[in-house]
């Protein structure tokens, strides 16, 4: 019920923003009240400290209206889209931990909220965080605020449920949405920097064991043994540009989605079919596809990704 209360006043926020669009200067925290910073500075500067896309499934981050006039503002309303589904998600899921394995499985005591702000996301969004002295107040008051202690017996359970150990051998071919609001495309990058580290730690072991081999039989012995790299990410993104107006210069958040790169875990047709034809083949020769093959088959699937070395916002939070 708690956790049902709170996420009912952070919708009643979220539901007055989506009509004034964030522009009422801030109220609370008290040091900040009367400082001229509109709310929606707040809320973007929210969603790039925990990492939300700046992508929706309205708002495309780059176009501009009358009432949205520069390309930061257009993704802050895309944080406003995300944030209300991120929310719910999130309260819930950690409601449900908690019921597991007790309450204090999150502790934010060590946390460094300023170098969650990447120089790049406070140079790009500067206008919508309004200003670097904006940005710095916000953030120092942050830096004061309340934090939340964990309890380690607690935490160490949570953990324990995360046991991946990327020791598989068999092929793996993720694909993830650019602006999934959910399940950030980041996650994929992270499981494939493990995967790597993993499968280079293995190799580098079954080099040694080679190396050391005295005799060519040793030696042709082992080469069956030899570790291979079997993880690829596939991404859907989304089209360059697809937010629409309406006649007053609002975003139009009732039409039609994006065709691709939006939502959690929807994908086109094309897009599912050709995972799957990739996943089956795989499956039957016991590699993943080299990224040339790979890419010849993506070229012919709407905005999927072909760009090898391709690579998504990563998680503010990298474990």
């Amino acid at each position: 019920m708690a956790a049902l209360q709170e996420l009912g006043k952070a919708a009643a926020v979220l539901t007055a923003w989506s009509q004034n669009l964030g522009a009422p200067g801030l109220e609370y925290p008290a040091a900040l009240k009367g400082s001229g910073i509109p709310q929606r500075s707040a809320l973007l500067l929210t969603g790039l400290l925990v990492g939300v896309p700046t992508k929706s499934a309205h708002m495309d981050g780059i176009s501009t209206s009358a009432v949205i006039p520069e390309q930061s503002i257009n993704a802050t309303v895309a944080i406003l889209e995300n944030m209300g589904e991120a929310l719910g998600t999130g309260t819930f899921a950690g409601q449900a931990l908690a019921e597991v394995v007790g309450a204090g499985f999150y502790d934010n005591t060590k946390t460094d909220f300023s170098a969650l702000l990447s120089e790049a996301d406070a140079g790009r969004f500067n206008l919508g965080l309004s200003g670097d002295d904006a940005i710095n107040a916000m953030l120092g008051v942050l830096a004061l605020a309340p934090r939340v202690k964990g309890d380690p017996a607690v935490m160490a359970k949570s953990a324990a449920f995360d046991a991946i150990t990327y020791s598989s051998t068999k092929p793996t071919i993720l694909l993830s949405n650019e602006a999934d609001r959910l399940v950030f495309a980041g996650n994929s990058q992270l499981y494939v920097d493990n995967a790597r580290a993993a499968y280079e730690a293995r190799l580098a072991t079954w080099q040694a064991k080679y190396d050391a081999a005295r005799t060519s039989t040793a030696k042709e012995a082992l080469i069956p043994s030899k570790p291979k790299w079997n993880t690829m990410a596939l991404y859907a993104l989304t089209p360059e540009t697809y937010t629409k107006f309406t006649a007053a210069g609002l975003p139009d958040l009732a039409g039609a989605p994006a065709v691709s790169g939006v939502g959690h875990q929807s994908f086109t047709e094309k897009q599912m079919m050709t995972w799957v034809r990739m996943l089956a083949t795989s499956a039957d020769t016991g590699r993943v596809p080299t990224w040339t093959g790979a890419a010849s088959q993506l070229a012919k699937v709407p905005y999927m990704n072909t760009d090898e070395f391709y690579q998504p916002s990563l998680l503010k939070y990298n474990k």
